[in-house]
């Protein structure tokens, strides 16, 4: 039976969203009786609204905040990288180049 005559068949039988959702009330009983406190849910229901909140704000956020927020973050590095507190990204590099040098002198010696 092709998929697409299979779901119109079953489509009387499918339940709504509302008869999927299981309320909040069932669902902390069942965390609850799982060994889950009261302070555990309430922790990650705060998460999950943050998140909710961060997502919401990212949406909204504009393309000049996005460009900002980048200048924002290479002046961050660049200045890092000033005081010390970072290195350049090919550093590592560098020093791996002029301790193979070394050895090279060494061993030509």
């Amino acid at each position: 039976m092709p998929l697409e005559d299979w779901e119109r068949a079953r489509e009387p039988d499918r339940r709504s969203k509302q008869e999927i959702r299981v309320p909040d009330h069932v669902r902390v009983d069942w965390l609850m009786d799982a060994g889950f406190t009261g302070s555990e849910l309430r922790r990650v229901i705060d998460a999950i609204e943050q998140d909710k909140k961060d997502r919401r704000s990212s949406i909204c956020k504009s393309d000049f905040q996005d460009k900002a927020d980048v200048i924002a973050e290479n002046v961050k590095r660049k200045f890092e990288r000033v005081v010390g507190r970072r290195p350049k990204s090919n550093a590592l590099y560098k020093q791996w180049s002029k301790s193979g040098e070394k050895q090279e002198r060494r061993s030509s010696v």
